[in-house]
């Protein structure tokens, strides 16, 4: 490990990442502590086109909300089995089922496709399928954000 010195200033070394990233903090009194870096707040945006995303992250990633459906024809949930997953095609995915307007979901997140769609990862981030609804505002509206 590399000791760095620095006059007046804080050194930060990031540690790792897990779940949370870690960092070793060092002080200019040389007091050592280690805590995790916090995640800047993400939010929900919405494009021109009526697409969701994440903001601040690359358009992507784990933000839980409650979804309703709103399309009158229901929604399509595109079915992913994890265990032989099919890339970033999801718009070519099986549908596995219809969600009706009015019925509500959870998602884990928003996620986008090889052509920069977005889609919302609905269910459990540890079940072995996944379903995919996708993240627009002509199919779904945004209910609440989980706390998970």
């Amino acid at each position: 490990m590399n000791i760095c010195k620095a006059r007046g200033k804080a050194i930060i070394l990031l540690m790792g990442f897990s779940l949370f990233p870690i960092a070793t903090i060092i002080s200019p009194a040389f007091n050592t502590f280690t805590a995790p870096i916090l995640a800047a707040e993400k939010n929900l945006i919405v494009d021109g086109n009526g697409n969701f995303f994440v903001d601040g992250v690359g358009g992507k990633g784990f933000l839980p909300y409650e979804w309703e459906i709103i399309d009158p024809d229901g929604v399509n949930c595109r079915y992913e089995d994890r265990q032989n997953p099919g890339g970033w095609t999801i718009y070519n995915y099986p549908p596995d089922r219809v969600y009706p307007k009015g019925e509500r979901f959870s998602g884990v997140g928003i996620f986008l496709d090889d052509r920069g769609d977005s889609w919302i990862w609905v269910g459990s981030s540890v079940a072995r399928q996944r379903c995919w609804v996708r993240a627009n505002n002509r199919l779904v509206r945004p209910i609440r954000q989980l706390t998970r």
